[in-house]
């Protein structure tokens, strides 16, 4: 591959990072921040329309785009962008579920009623998968697939 191409790649891939990126934070902003939508408990369908859209929409979504784009184009692999297999996955999730509960349970929890532990958890959930994908596995990767060449 000539070094041009590869510069190009290069552009490509953080051009595509940051934009992804750039898009969730105004997503963000546009659907939650300048609303204060978890700030008022009235607003149901703002909160919906705000975990739809800028979290599963397009951060996990766009997410998933962006690394299957950059992994076909060789710009870096899916195993760089953190994903490893099921088995490495549910074994992830297992953890996290028990290190959740543990920290709920030591912090004094103020209820187990189920409904409410849902409520929480679904509120939470597409908010950090979201921001783990935007900026970790697509910024994060990105510059260190880009960087590694370098010695950084």
């Amino acid at each position: 591959m000539s070094t041009t191409k590869v510069v190009q790649g290069n552009r490509g891939a953080i051009a595509s990072a940051i934009s992804l990126y750039l898009v969730w934070v105004l997503a963000t902003y546009l659907l939650e921040g300048r609303i204060h939508t978890f700030l008022r408990p009235e607003a149901m369908g703002a909160r919906l329309s705000y975990a739809l859209i800028a979290n599963v929409l397009i951060g996990i979504g766009g997410s998933a785009l962006v690394i299957r784009f950059l992994s076909r184009s060789a710009t870096y692999s899916v195993a760089q962008a953190g994903f490893r297999g099921l088995g490495h996955a549910a074994i992830a999730v297992v953890i996290g579920v028990v290190l959740g509960f543990a920290l709920y349970a030591v912090q004094g929890a103020p209820t187990w009623n189920p409904v409410v532990l849902i409520n929480a958890y679904s509120q939470v959930l597409v908010g950090s998968i979201a921001e783990i994908l935007v900026c970790w596995a697509v910024i994060g990767s990105v510059s260190q697939a880009l960087l590694q060449h370098r010695g950084r």
